[in-house]
């Protein structure tokens, strides 16, 4: 399965610090023109942690379709596991047998 190209930073994958009212750096998709870049206390762009607390006015929206598609994502990748243990485990216990059997 190929991926897509992400087009924008508003559209890429969450981050740990994401929320609803706050983004892991700068999510607008033109932060040239943000009313509140460089704005002391509120711009990832000089926070010193990189959070932004006034993300675009469309964030909360995008975040729950973003979490939606992770969560998705992870129960996907986890019914894949289940279905598929992995080969390594095997090996390890045809190996401890040989030694049993001396």
């Amino acid at each position: 399965m190929t991926e897509k190209p992400i087009k924008s930073i508003f559209h890429a994958s969450l981050k740990p610090l994401d929320s609803e009212s706050q983004t892991q750096g700068c999510r607008h998709t033109n932060p040239d023109i943000c009313a509140n870049h460089s704005l002391p206390q509120k711009c990832a762009f000089v926070r010193e942690d990189g959070i932004c607390f006034l993300p675009p006015k469309s964030w909360p929206k995008q975040y729950r379709q973003l979490r939606k598609t992770s969560e998705a994502m992870a129960r996907a990748q986890l019914a894949q596991e289940e279905e598929d243990p992995d080969e390594d485990e095997d090996e390890d216990l045809n190996e401890s047998d040989q030694y049993d059997e001396v």
